[in-house]
């Protein structure tokens, strides 16, 4: 009798215990499938402090996407922090900041609006990737003060047959305020530089400085490949900042992805900066 009594016990220990184990590897299964889809349509993980944005609605051309006005000054002290992080700490958006998809639809309609729809994204859209992220500074500690909501900014990442893209957009503007784009095989001149940055200043929702226009400093590089390098600078009107231009055109890059050669890149960087 006290052995089968024992072995009850047992059994029942044994049933918990695997019961527990069934419990922890399905928690462990939905992690997993969590992280995945974190990874596959980007990133939005830790919460912050961040505080809630009030102010008032706009909406922007691409798409129905609602975005909020900043001024002059939150604008400066929203570059000014990010150009000078140290790292960028991951969270979910807030009230007042823009969604994920949201960030996409921005990404998305400011290629097409620079005019780079036609060699890359609407031609073959390979991956879309997006995380939000607020700038972190040295000496600071996480969770010291509430920060803007204005400080965050959204990497949108997107890439195709022809075209690669990394976007900053901020959470609250909803619009891109740097960017690394990546061409290949794209016949576009020189000449169309100047243009392309006098664009990305009127999608930045701020305004050039007219007058004496952009100038352009030109250089040939000769390495293993034959290689064309501009930059420019257009002051921001009302403000302490301009935008930058880099443009790098790689005539014959050794290799491309299939191992072959004769690719041509074209680099451009575009950016907000102070003077």
């Amino acid at each position: 009798m006290k052995r089968a009594y024992k072995y009850t016990i047992l059994t029942v220990l044994l049933a918990v215990m695997f019961s527990l184990g069934i419990m922890e590897g399905m928690n462990f299964i939905l992690r997993a499938r969590e992280r995945f889809l974190l990874a596959e349509k980007g990133n939005a993980q830790e919460e912050m402090p961040i505080q809630e944005w009030e102010g008032r609605e706009v909406n922007l051309d691409f798409g129905d996407t609602k975005t909020h006005d900043l001024t002059m000054e939150q604008a400066e002290d929203a570059v000014k922090r990010w150009n000078g992080k140290i790292a960028m700490k991951v969270h979910k958006p807030a009230e007042g900041q823009i969604s994920m998809e949201e960030a996409i639809q921005v990404g998305e309609g400011w290629i097409a609006e620079m005019g780079l729809e036609d060699w890359g994204l609407a031609e073959e859209r390979r991956s879309v990737c997006a995380t939000l992220g607020v700038s972190v500074r040295a000496g600071e500690e996480e969770g010291e003060v509430p920060l803007e909501p204005y400080y965050s900014f959204w990497t949108v990442e997107l890439n195709s047959k022809s075209l690669r893209a990394l976007l900053y957009v901020n959470a609250v503007a909803g619009r891109v305020w740097n960017a690394n784009v990546y061409l290949y095989e794209v016949p576009m001149e020189e000449s169309r530089a100047v243009e392309k940055l006098r664009k990305f200043v009127e999608l930045t929702g701020m305004k050039g400085v007219e007058g004496d226009g952009v100038a352009l400093e030109r250089d040939m590089m000769e390495y293993e490949r034959r290689m064309v390098y501009l930059g420019g600078s257009l002051d921001i009107a009302g403000s302490r900042m301009c935008a930058g231009l880099t443009w790098i055109s790689n005539m014959a890059t050794p290799y491309t992805e299939h191992g072959e050669k004769g690719l041509k890149e074209l680099r451009i960087g575009l950016w907000l900066d102070f003077l």
